[in-house]
């Protein structure tokens, strides 16, 4: 028999055995992981490795996800398919959010994400998609998150993927629910669970009445929010048998009736929780039931019982990084040790928590800032001393053009003419070289100087809310006992919108330097405008809806255009953001596309305030700071129309603005159209 042959059939073979020892699962576990493990040992075949390491490691997944990572990565290095490769990159990342190493997960998705985008594998990545959304959302990332299920979201509905759709509308209302927009989160709970009912998902029915219960609870309507947690919980029981849903379920009963008044209630429904999170090894979700224990003690005066709950998910939040739990475990510290009459530890405490935020913020930002300013200067340095070698080259041509005309005129008289006319000829070039060089000069100045006009505008935009910040944190820290609470949480408020606006300003700051220095990719491709467009509308329509305003979208399908996407993106958030905070309530805010030519021009039209002529060629100048408060008393950095005018024109766009005081206003850019 041929060799060939012969290896073929032992394959075979070898197949219908992993296949007999896998079916076996359900009946002898262990024996099954012993048998793959012999296979494995005896074989020298690289894909039969492969595949019995992706079959181990998913007899570890349920009860040892580490273990399951470790025979996933060591796959990986047998496997030669693509599409199997970003399979298991995502059951990597799916062990790793289930451990609730979010970081960690993100990496791994990252990888299985650009190999289904190099297959096209519309449905595979349209779950990727959705971990990846899922790990952002973890990390606090709400913008990310939001981002990524609206395009999983619009692959997964044309595919009639019932269980996706259901889980992402979830998880669209649970950042609707961290925004505060509990209504608006409600209506994407109940749209998955109409899903979830048709199909009588149990894991999918749990988790979205838990949803919808949260929703209630925000609203303070408790009833309703016992009742849906209570349907959460019996589906929950019926669809898992670790029931890993009940650790969330049971803190979320314990939330309630803690909120209820009913102390003992709430205690039973913690102590389950931490039960249930210890049973799976999730130390998130046993750090966060640690701390409800601790913060309920705390209001039943049992500081004991508290220290010891708050102590232990404190620990847990330092090792593992749960910046938020730990502030929360920070405060309720601070208050055990007032109770002590430990006043200097309170203080340490209170001092620990309320810095948290300012070093999250100040450390990386400001950092990047001074980096920035250091380069701006260090290239205007190297400028200026190529000016003076350039003048230097310009003064010595000269000198030897001197030199020769003496040497011309003593030793070869009868050859004046021909001389006369070589000097001539060589000083018209000098000539023109000079009014090249004195162009470059003025160009390079007149640069200089908007460059050194702006940096102005921002350090005084800077030094004015830091100044604030300073004066708000020197009032606070100096009359911290005698603030009444009120004014307190007012003081907090007022530093907390301060902070954002610094924050603002920096990161446009941070994006037009990145544009600056080339640090920024652009992946220029066909595209359809009209997704974009739509996506947009889709992240600005509750805030259209708070203002009372009509933002519509009428750019038509198949509207294709050679673009970078994310930039593009931005253009079009900048200007619908700026329409909607110069519009008065009840106004029209609409994008458009034409054709026009050989380009796309693109229109985000509004009937608000208007601006004025004076104002109108100045927007979209470095030197100039155009900046009003909107109609709403909306704050801006002035930085955003200069971000679009960049980035249209990395797009071989051009951008301008026509509107008239009190009629309105529409900002149009042009798009090379797709052939």
């Amino acid at each position: 028999m041929p060799v060939r042959n012969q290896k073929f059939v032992f394959l075979s073979i070898l197949n219908i055995l992993l296949s007999v020892i896998f079916a076996s699962t359900t009946l002898a576990a262990e024996v099954n992981t012993d048998s793959l493990i012999q296979v494995l040992q005896s074989t020298k075949i690289d894909s039969v490795k492969a595949n019995i390491l992706v079959k181990l490691a998913k007899t570890q997944e349920p009860a040892n996800k580490n273990q399951a990572i470790k025979y996933y990565l060591e796959a990986l290095e047998y496997e030669s398919d693509e599409s199997t490769k970003a399979l298991t990159y995502n059951s990597i990342g799916m062990n790793y959010l289930q451990l609730g190493e979010n970081s960690e997960s993100l990496q791994f998705f990252e990888k299985s994400k650009k190999i289904y985008q190099e297959l096209n594998d519309s449905s595979m990545l349209g779950r990727v998609y959705n971990n990846t959304a899922v790990a952002n959302y973890w990390l606090g990332n709400s913008n990310e998150a939001l981002n990524f299920y609206l395009r999983a979201l619009e692959i997964r509905k044309p595919l009639n993927d019932t269980a996706g759709i259901i889980k992402i509308m979830n998880n669209i209302g649970l950042i609707y629910q961290d925004w505060g927009l509990y209504n608006d989160a409600l209506e994407w709970h109940q749209d998955a669970l109409s899903y979830a009912l048709e199909v009588n998902a149990y894991y999918d029915l749990s988790y979205t009445y838990a949803n919808i219960g949260k929703c209630y609870e925000n609203l303070d309507a408790y009833t309703p929010a016992l009742k849906n947690y209570r349907l959460g919980y019996k589906n929950a029981i019926k669809s898992d048998s670790q029931n890993k849903k009940n650790s969330y379920l049971s803190g979320f009963l314990g939330g309630v009736y803690r909120r209820m008044n009913m102390p003992d209630s709430a205690l039973f429904h913690f102590q389950k929780s931490l039960d249930y999170s210890q049973r799976i090894a999730n130390t998130n979700r046993i750090a966060i039931a640690e701390y409800e224990l601790g913060k309920t003690y705390f209001d039943i005066n049992q500081p004991d019982s508290a220290k010891k709950h708050i102590t232990r998910s404190y620990a847990l939040s330092i090792e593992n990084n749960y910046v938020n739990l730990l502030k929360d475990n920070l405060f309720v510290l601070s208050e055990l040790a007032e109770k002590e009459g430990n006043t200097n530890d309170a203080y340490q405490y209170l001092k620990e928590a309320t810095q948290l935020k300012d070093s999250l913020f100040n450390a990386e930002k400001i950092s990047k800032f001074t980096d920035l300013q250091v380069k701006y200067f260090n290239q205007q340095q190297q400028q200026e001393n190529l000016i003076l070698k350039q003048n230097n080259e310009i003064q010595q041509i000269t000198i030897r053009e001197q030199k020769l005309k003496i040497w011309i005129f003593s030793a070869f008289g009868i050859l004046i003419l021909i001389t006369l006319i070589f000097i001539a000829r060589s000083r018209m070039k000098l000539m023109k070289l000079s009014r090249k060089l004195e162009n470059s000069e003025k160009k390079l100045k007149q640069a200089n100087a908007d460059k050194d006009k702006f940096f102005t505008i921002i350090a005084h935009d800077l030094k004015s809310p830091f100044n604030g910040l300073l004066g708000l944190t020197t009032l606070i820290s100096e009359n911290f006992d005698e603030l009444p609470q009120l004014e307190m949480k007012n003081l907090l408020l007022e530093l907390k919108n301060s902070a954002a606006n610094v924050y603002a300003l920096v990161e446009r700051l941070l994006s037009w330097s990145q544009i600056q220095t080339g640090k920024i990719s652009y992946k220029k491709e066909k595209t359809d405008l009209s997704k974009i467009s739509t996506n947009v509308e889709k992240q600005f329509v509750t805030s259209a809806k708070n203002k009372n305003i009509s933002l519509e979208q009428q750019i038509e399908k198949n509207t294709f255009v050679i673009a970078d996407i994310e930039s593009i993106s931005t253009v079009l958030r900048n200007l619908v953001s700026n329409a909607l905070k110069y519009t008065n309530p009840g106004g029209n805010i609409t994008i458009s596309a034409k054709q026009k030519n050989n380009h796309i021009a693109v229109s985000v039209a509004d009937n608000g305030v208007g601006i004025d002529e004076a104002k109108l060629g100045k927007l979209f100048s470095i030197s100039e700071k155009i900046s009003e408060p909107g109609t709403g008393n909306e704050t801006g950095t002035g930085l955003g129309l200069i971000l679009c005018k960049e980035f249209v024109e990395k797009n071989d766009g051009k951008i301008w603005a026509e509107s008239k005081p009190g009629r309105g206003s529409r900002f149009i850019f042009t798009l090379p159209a797709a052939g």
